[in-house]
């Protein structure tokens, strides 16, 4: 069995250990530790294993708080992807170009989905968003086509400029009631999108978050945060 210990550098930063870097050899199934030498791995550093094309799949530990900016960019034969239930923050292009990638889920204690996170995930089907969330930022999810079916948590407060631009296979949206603002081109270019339920809670709406042809439906009884909890 490899010792993943071989193939990555890290750093000791002030709450514990940031990831650095990674061995562009590895490949297959990566399992992050959640320790080094006794101390907690909090943080996957900027460009860490970008372009690590051979790995499969990841898993962070529960102790990572923060995954860089561009830690996984073109990761294109990452397959599966694990996030630990502490993480707080997906940085700038975080798992930008990972191709391969087809199911994600973010757990509730990420704060902010930043911007360009899972830009252009070409093979990105299926996307979880679970209640804690708060902010969606600049073109998180943009150009990711294969997704299907999208729900917005109720605790997201801020849908970002061009979100989810370019998704054109988007056909269904549920957003939960919670919300309070959508910003411009969220969800243009999804070719697919005929119909949204827009709940009462919206306070900002731009003229342009939806394209052409999308019917939209204020709802006083949408989903409510309280049904968020269930998810």
């Amino acid at each position: 069995m490899k010792n993943v210990l071989d193939y990555l550098t890290w750093e000791h930063v002030e709450l514990g250990v940031r990831i650095t870097g990674c061995d562009k050899s590895f490949e297959g199934s990566m399992v992050i530790p959640d320790h080094i030498n006794g101390v907690a791995v909090v943080e996957i550093g900027e460009k860490a294993l970008a372009e690590c094309k051979k790995i499969t799949s990841v898993a962070l530990p529960d102790t990572v708080e923060v995954v860089g900016e561009f830690a996984f960019y073109g990761c294109d034969g990452l397959e599966e992807l694990r996030l630990g239930k502490e993480i707080k923050k997906i940085e700038t292009g975080a798992f930008c170009y990972c191709d391969s990638l087809k199911s994600v889920e973010i757990p509730g204690s990420v704060e902010v989905v930043g911007e360009l996170a899972f830009y252009d995930c070409s093979g990105l089907e299926e996307l979880r968003l679970k209640a804690g969330i708060k902010t969606i930022e600049y073109a998180a999810f943009s150009g990711c086509r294969p997704l299907k079916s999208v729900e917005i948590p109720g605790s997201v407060e801020v849908v970002g400029k061009c979100a989810f631009e370019g998704c054109t296979g988007l056909e269904e949206l549920r957003l939960r009631s919670g919300i309070k603002k959508i910003e411009n081109h969220a969800f243009l270019l999804c070719s697919s999108l005929r119909r949204v339920v827009l709940p009462s809670t919206i306070e900002e709406r731009s003229p342009d978050a939806f394209g052409i042809g999308v019917d939209l439906i204020v709802d006083d009884d949408s989903l409510s945060n309280d049904d968020d909890e269930r998810l």
